[in-house]
């Protein structure tokens, strides 16, 4: 058999478009978050569980090796391999509840994020915290030891699928697997009578190891069934696929605190730990005191902080207790404790789940920074074992003595000696065999080091193929036969996920190491971690962040090293990573390097569009003509829609569509018709007249009016409205039909053009201001993201809608608060200003019934890419309706936006100004 013959029988199961077999996007999907530099042939993207059992039965027959992959965040290559990947879509999304919340049922393609919101209601959450929770799905996590289950269904290597919460299922498995349950029932027999191998495994367990097969099964159950159970779950998919699980839960914790204290010397730490007593300890982590120089803000972190010495840590120390009252009797008996200790200083207690989260954020943030900080074209590495308590001291220092000597940038140590862990990250470079020899001799050091010590593979981000000899290599001859025969039996022909916790015998710490070249200033730092797919509104679609930046660090090499590259890599990399990309880079948001992906892709634009330039420059010198156009062709598409219909018009438009190979935008029956631009005369400001402010109505406000379908109005002459019923006095910019931020044009790669239109925006801006005197108010979120700092360096306050409202109107209206339900988008472009504390404030005024959807985190417009890639904003929006039920109408701040969302939830989405206009009036004479 043979893989192109296993690729021929999956072509008859699956449809073509979830079979991937060009290089380009295996190289672009096979990456994952770790340092292994494996790349699939073929990446399939599985459907439904029978889809699932069909594709492993085949792979059997053809004796082609499988990959399980989740979200790609697992750091030590279990979800790589260099032969077929599996993907799952989003319908394995499905889940359940059980009345009160104590257990829930999952699909793998959940993320913890979801669990955890549906759970909220019943005062519930998953019993582990999972980093990171926006992004890593219950499939991973089970796969990976992480959350303990209460019964699953299981599809194993030959197909067959057992459920244990079905006894009819159950009853059927036990006959037709009855010999491999025997043999199992047979293991169990030999290894309770094995003593040794007994304490080992029970060793392993109080330690909370995470490495290998969960033997601990064979202990605690008797029923051969149950232990199957248990060792596929945290197997890192090399035993079957668990297609759904049940999973208990626990109660969210209500009355918890933390605390942050400084330590000049470890010992001192330790000492502080082995005291306490009669607190319900949760966490007492330290972290090496070699982070602190490298953190960014320094002003973010507490003042002693800044104060401690080279051998010193920062421990981060959190409890819970039964009541409030309980909690603050801690909090102050805590305080005592820390007074009376030999710590340098202690922060203030963070208390409720948003302080907690912030202590956590605040931890993750210093390890980050120094990774940040690694020298260019390493790669992180992290890694995890656990160790007796009396060693934990010198092990750790040891430990962090290699660091040192090994690698000064980038690496770092942590640990919690109330578990035994200790933590590090390093980052080496894989650039020569020399460099990947070091790092080798480095962990063989390590690993002797915790074998001597009697400890283990903590294994907290998977054992995977990076550990896999580490852990041989820790553990008895023994318990490695038992491992081996384990896989042996459940998976005999060895194709799921090969090389993962078991590596091939005699070939040790053989890893395929991911190089990490240095290719460009904004991106180098990527570690390829995939929180910025959290966010990626064409994931799926596209390439997300981290995907473009792989494959261009690729191209890039190529090139320097002159090594072969199909022109349809380019082709193919302009389609899926520059030209749809929205660049709102709100991927920069959550990346734990600060990268903004969207920069790359601008300056790559740059590259590609230069020829263009010409054409880019007219535009922003005739600006007005093209505005004039774009209102007029607006207009047409109106008068179309009234004369045909605006559903057989978006019809049309489709077809044109298709015919052009996707050159030419969607006309959709929502797609607004004209609005009327605000017709300014050049102004004379009378510097003595008060509440004076100045009005800038975007060219998109002044471009898109209203929908045939709809009841809105053109915004420029709600918000004129607005501003007189104020009695503020309003002047605007001139040209008003000129002006123009230059936005699109500078997302194009066309920077000089756009930065031409922004110039002469805050040029008009400053005179119509009297220098700044007067506030400006921008309608639109996004052209006010570009002009704001631009305006501020030139002394000029600018406000977006949300920021002028909440400033400057609430308090000169009369409110009367819209009563009923209704929707909320706070657009990327808020998020970035950091104004959406001023949103909230104006909606709990005008319309205290809110309902924000989760997850909807940009709506794929983005100016004009609703238009010219509608399947994105298909893609972003396509679980708003669920989330909408009982709203009247919806509510944003950028004319684009609520396009995409009117289409895409049925509901007609409002600017900001137009919900104040509906529900406010005048004040009374005696009121102002």
């Amino acid at each position: 058999m043979s893989f192109e013959s296993f690729v021929s029988s999956v072509q008859q199961l699956l449809p073509a478009e979830r079979i991937i077999t060009d290089d380009f996007r295996c190289f672009a999907l096979g990456g994952d978050a770790s340092c292994s530099a494996l790349k699939p042939r073929a990446v399939l993207r599985i459907n439904s569980e029978f889809e699932m059992s069909a594709v492993m039965r085949l792979a059997r027959t053809h004796q082609v090796s499988l990959t399980f992959r989740g979200a790609g965040t697992s750091l030590s290559g279990q979800a790589t391999g260099g032969s077929v990947l599996i993907q799952l879509t989003s319908a394995w999304n499905g889940h359940k509840v059980e009345p009160l919340g104590e257990r829930v049922h999952l699909q793998p393609a959940v993320t913890c994020n979801e669990v955890n919101r549906l759970l909220a209601p019943y005062g519930r959450k998953l019993a582990m915290r999972v980093e990171p929770p926006a992004i890593a799905t219950v499939g991973g996590l089970v796969a990976n030891g992480a959350l303990e289950i209460q019964g699953a269904r299981l599809i194993l290597a030959d197909g067959s699928v057992v459920d244990s919460r079905d006894e009819q299922s159950v009853a059927d498995f036990r006959l037709s697997q009855a010999e491999l349950l025997a043999q199992l029932a047979e293991l169990r027999r030999e290894i309770v009578a094995d003593a040794e191998l007994v304490q080992e495994i029970q060793s392993d367990s109080a330690q909370q190891s995470r490495a290998g097969y969960r033997l601990q099964a064979f202990i605690a159950y008797e029923d051969p069934l149950e232990i199957l159970f248990q060792l596929i779950a945290g197997s890192e998919g090399t035993l079957g696929f668990i297609s759904e699980v049940a999973v208990a839960t626990v109660d969210l914790p209500r009355h918890q605190a933390a605390v942050i204290a400084g330590f000049n010397l470890k010992t001192d730490y330790l000492n502080l730990v082995g005291s306490l007593q009669g607190f319900d300890l949760q966490r007492a982590e330290m972290i090496d005191a070699s982070a602190i120089p490298a953190f960014k803000p320094q002003h973010e972190l507490p003042v002693f902080a800044q104060q401690l010495n080279a051998d010193g840590c920062l421990a981060f120390l959190e409890f819970r207790a039964d009541t409030a009252q309980a909690l603050q009797s801690d909090i102050d008996r805590f305080t005592a404790w820390l007074a009376d200790s030999d710590c340098v200083g202690f922060s203030e207690f963070y208390q409720g789940a948003s302080g907690i989260s912030q202590c956590h954020s605040l931890a993750s943030s210093l390890v980050n920074s120094v990774v940040a900080q690694r020298m260019a074209g390493t790669t992180p590495i992290y890694q995890s074992y656990a160790v007796p308590d009396t060693d934990f001291e010198p092990a750790f220092m040891q430990i962090k003595q290699w660091l040192t000597e090994f690698c000064c940038a980038g690496s770092l140590a942590w640990g919690d000696v109330t578990t035994g862990r200790i933590g590090f990250v390093v980052c080496p470079s894989f650039s020569s065999e020399a460099d990947s020899e070091s790092f080798v001799q480095f962990r063989q050091q390590v690993v002797a080091l915790v074998q001597a010590a009697g400890g283990c593979l903590a294994a907290d981000y998977g054992v995977g193929r990076l550990n896999a000899v580490a852990m041989q290599g820790i553990a008895s001859n023994k318990k490695n036969s038992l491992l081996r025969a384990l896989k042996s039996l459940l998976d005999p022909d060895c194709i799921l996920n090969p090389g993962v916790i078991l590596e091939d015998e005699g070939q040790p710490f053989q890893v395929s190491f991911k190089a990490t070249p240095v290719v460009n200033a904004k991106i180098d730092a990527c570690t390829g971690c995939g929180l910025c797919e959290s966010v990626c509104v064409g994931r799926g679609l596209e390439f997300s962040a981290r995907q473009k930046i792989a494959v261009y660090r690729e191209i890039e090499t190529r090139k320097e090293q002159k090594r072969e590259l199909p022109k349809y890599w380019e082709d193919q990399f302009k389609t899926l990573a520059l030209d749809s990309c929205v660049t709102t880079g709100l991927c920069q948001q959550v990346c734990p390097m600060g990268i903004n992906t969207g920069q790359l892709v601008v300056s790559l634009r740059a590259i590609h569009n230069y020829r263009y330039q010409r054409l880019a420059w007219g535009c922003a010198r005739h600006f007005a003509a093209l505005s004039s156009w774009a209102r007029g062709s607006l207009q047409l598409l109106t008068s179309l829609q009234r004369l045909f219909g605006a559903e057989r018009v978006e019809a049309f438009s489709r077809r044109i569509r298709r015919l052009t190979g996707d050159r030419t935008p969607l006309l959709l029956s929502t797609t607004p018709g004209r609005s009327r631009p605000v017709y300014a005369r050049n102004e004379l400001i009378n510097l003595g007249k008060e509440n004076t402010v100045v009005y800038w109505p975007s060219c998109i406000s002044q471009t898109f009016g209203k929908a045939l379908a709809d009841d809105r109005e053109n915004i420029p002459a709600v918000v004129q409205r607005v501003l007189k019923k104020a009695d503020l006095n309003v002047v605007h910019p001139q040209p008003t039909r000129g002006l123009c931020c230059g936005q699109t044009l500078a997302k194009k790669g066309f920077e000089a053009a756009g930065e031409h239109m922004l110039e002469e925006l805050i040029a008009a801006l400053w005179d119509i201001s009297s220098a700044g005197r007067y506030p400006v108010l921008a309608d639109t979120s996004a052209c006010s993201l570009r002009v704001k700092q631009r305006a501020l360096e030139r002394g000029i306050h600018l406000y977006d809608s949300s920021e002028f409202i909440d400033k400057f109107l609430l308090n000169r209206l009369k409110l009367n608060p819209e009563e009923q339900q209704v929707a909320v988008h706070v657009t990327c472009s808020t998020r970035k200003l950091q104004a959406e504390a001023s949103f909230y404030r104006v909606l709990n005024r005008l319309a205290p019934r809110w309902v924000e959807p989760e997850g909807i985190d940009c709506c794929g417009y983005s100016n004009e890419k609703g238009f010219v890639y509608p399947e994105l904003s298909e893609q972003a929006l396509k679980g708003l309706p669920a989330e909408l039920k009982g709203c009247v109408y919806g509510v944003s701040n950028s004319r684009t936006c609520e396009i995409g969302l009117s289409r895409h939830s049925g509901l007609t989405y409002y600017s900001l100004f137009e919900l104040l206009d509906r529900h406010s009036e005048a004040l009374s004479e005696a009121h102002r």
